[in-house]
């Protein structure tokens, strides 16, 4: 562990309380589950030319919420950079284009799938940094707080910075890991199908990311004015399921000795679904339009 931090001693006692805590500072073992990797060898031979594509849009209707920023106080336990007072955006804001009201960061994904007529699983594997306070998730290409992992392979998890991080997994997934040191990741397996909520162990509150395991590939974030695309779809009826996460909280817990929030749970994400037939080499068109109303619980 760097020695020369400001708060060595307060981090190094941490440290131990966190590895005295259940379940952190170490993998929980999750139901091993065999994958559809066996499939590998049937679905590379389907014959993808009949079938179809799914596109649309996910808008914003209605009024634009305006979201306010957390004020973070002094917090001596974190590195040098959690030291003074601060601002961070609540990581579930809504990316809302101005122009045409896409919705940026949104999740569409389909539902019924056979997976036996699926195509190949295409994503890269998921890479989660963690650096400035905030969750990146690396994948294809893109920095997000979104990855898509196929259910059974493993995520690499690495922290950038030289002060203390402990990763927090919640949902059909359930661990924590601590990554006292800079660039020294570790991996984990994700066995159940499901989303997985990333958050922080040790009172960095406004962090959060969103993994979603599933045995078929047929998932997508939405670009900077709302679009979606997903390609290869077998002929059949779906349920096609928009997902976004809630900025509303549910309650928080706050740490007993410095009286500063700890751990911040939100309200369920929204999820609206749309049944969808897709025939053979067709191109289909389905469009979302989400409202504040979705988030207050009112559909």
């Amino acid at each position: 562990m760097d020695e020369k931090s400001p708060g060595r001693l307060a981090v190094f006692n941490f440290l131990l309380v966190l590895l005295a805590a259940p379940g952190c500072g170490q993998a929980q073992s999750g139901t091993a589950v065999k994958s559809s990797h066996a499939a590998d060898a049937i679905t590379s031979h389907i014959d993808l030319s009949a079938y179809g594509t799914i596109r649309g849009q996910v808008n914003w209707n209605g009024e634009i919420p305006n979201i306010a920023d957390y004020e973070i106080l002094p917090n001596l336990l974190g590195g040098e950079v959690f030291h003074k007072k601060q601002t961070r955006p609540n990581p579930n804001a809504p990316v809302i284009n101005s122009l045409d009201r896409g919705v940026a960061g949104a999740v569409v994904f389909l539902r019924g799938v056979d997976t036996s007529r699926a195509k190949p699983w295409s994503c890269k594997a998921v890479t989660v940094e963690q650096r400035d306070g905030q969750f990146h998730v690396l994948q294809d290409g893109v920095d997000s707080r979104i990855g898509f992992v196929r259910r059974g392979e493993r995520i690499k998890m690495v922290s950038r910075d030289r002060f203390l991080y402990c990763l927090h997994a919640d949902g059909v997934e359930f661990f924590s890991l601590i990554f006292p040191d800079p660039d020294q990741p570790l991996e984990r397996s994700l066995n159940r199908s499901g989303t997985v909520e990333l958050m922080s162990g040790n009172g960095y509150f406004w962090m959060r990311a969103y993994l979603f395991v599933d045995d078929h590939p047929y998932y997508a974030r939405t670009d900077a004015h709302g679009y979606f695309d997903l390609r290869d779809v077998p002929p059949g009826r779906y349920d096609l399921v928009c997902w976004m996460s809630n900025w509303s909280e549910a309650r928080h817990d706050r740490d007993p000795e410095s009286r500063l929030i700890s751990r911040m749970y939100f309200r369920p994400p929204v999820e609206v679904a749309q049944s969808v037939i897709v025939n053979a080499k067709e191109s289909r068109r389905v469009d979302f339009f989400i409202s504040l109303k979705a988030f207050q619980g009112g559909g």
